[in-house]
């Protein structure tokens, strides 16, 4: 059996051509595809070219955001009147947790040393605009607990503005640790302790008595659930598309950032060719309305699945080069995933048509079945006359 260089060799003298750099680009879109599990809008905080809300800290410094984003991760931030009564630092680092799910994540893997300063406070901030981030915070708070920081934050957790619910719970979770740990507070902290006589009788009872706390209320922060419902609802939308006669509402801001190639190459230009910041007309030779949507619905959180429809996926292919999809980090599992639908669908009479798609999507699995199904199906006599025929029409 001949290689698949040998194969497409055969395919050159036709004039179809094939791109050499095959590795290269199989490596490009590994790396495109690399931490996506979690989005990140953090380079759109204090962004002010789409910004329609300010937030200001305490000492007056004012933060440039945007509803669409707010309204998934921290809606109470849209309805607050005045700054809020934390400092530039502090509101600065709480704003990045909720414009990127990497950096909420992240929290769970920095040192006690480094969470010391800054767990508390941003735990109250937290628990008076997102419960969601509360609920985490206080998942993850064994992770930081050691036999230093243990009596310095409890004490930090009794003498803070947190509220009770919270605080119970974080001391339930401390209280568990000494127990379990067997840790003895120093001399200074036992003379603290001597304030609080319900933890220090707590502290002493015999550890068969105390169980820890469950957090049953705790869930990850995602985006991705947030921005379909946001791509549903149309909340907060500052320009429709109208694809075919189909208006789909959109946010600028969410696709500059998810898809820039269409935001800048031709959302932009059909803004300034249409004259209208609210709605343009979006058109494309042979674009189905429908599949269009499938794949705005992609850059809004839809996850990857095997049973894309073959007409769909098939598009996604044709389209991949017009639409910047081949190295854009959220559809580049998109395009495999059609890749391989179509290669497992492919019928001999359209084997030629789908080399041709293949070698420029760059699409290996796809070239190599196509190539496979032409050798199998027709003589290369029949190959070259097909060729002609269509190089024909094509005049």
């Amino acid at each position: 059996k001949m290689s698949s260089r040998r194969q497409s060799s055969r395919f050159v003298r036709f004039g179809l051509g094939v791109n050499k750099s095959k590795r290269t680009v199989e490596r490009q879109r590994e790396r495109a595809c690399a931490n996506t599990r979690y989005l990140d809008f953090s380079p759109l905080l204090d962004d002010r070219k789409f910004s329609d809300v300010t937030v200001a800290s305490s000492d007056g410094t004012e933060f440039f955001l945007h509803k669409c984003i707010l309204s998934m991760r921290c809606p109470a931030l849209l309805s607050i009147e005045g700054p809020l009564a934390f400092d530039q630092e502090m509101v600065s680092f709480f704003l990045k947790c909720c414009y990127s799910d990497e950096f909420v994540q992240e929290l769970s893997r920095k040192s006690p040393k480094e969470m010391e300063p800054m767990f508390i406070p941003l735990l109250t901030i937290a628990s008076k605009y997102s419960p969601q981030l509360t609920n985490f915070l206080i998942k993850i708070l064994p992770n930081f607990l050691t036999p230093t920081y243990i009596f310095p934050l409890l004490f930090d957790t009794l003498s803070s503005s947190l509220p009770e619910k919270e605080k119970e719970e974080l001391v339930d979770i401390m209280i568990a640790f000494v127990k379990s740990t067997r840790v003895e507070p120093q001399e200074s902290e036992t003379a603290k302790l001597a304030a609080f006589p319900s933890i220090l009788h707590r502290l002493l009872v015999n550890k068969e008595k105390e169980t820890k706390a469950e957090n049953t209320r705790w869930m990850v922060p995602d985006f991705h659930r947030s921005l379909k419902t946001l791509f549903k609802t149309g909340s907060f939308s500052d320009v429709t598309l109208d694809v075919d006669g189909t208006r789909i509402p959109v946010h600028k801001v969410i696709l500059s950032h998810q898809w820039t190639f269409f935001f800048e190459s031709i959302l932009l230009k059909s803004i300034h060719n249409s004259g209208s910041e609210k709605e343009v007309i979006i058109t494309k030779p042979e674009m189905p309305t429908e599949s269009f949507q499938h794949l705005l619905a992609y850059f809004y959180g839809r996850k990857v699945s095997a049973d894309i429809p073959f007409t769909h996926a098939h598009w996604i292919l044709s389209a991949a080069d017009y639409y910047g999809l081949l190295f854009c980090p959220t559809t580049v599992p998109l395009v495999k995933a059609a890749e391989k639908i179509v290669s497992a669908k492919l019928a001999p009479n359209r084997a030629l048509e789908a080399l041709r798609l293949a070698i420029a999507t760059n699409a290996v699995e796809l070239e190599n079945r196509a190539i496979e199904s032409l050798e199998r199906n027709f003589s290369p006599l029949e190959l070259a006359q097909m060729m002609a025929k269509e190089m024909k029409a094509k005049k």
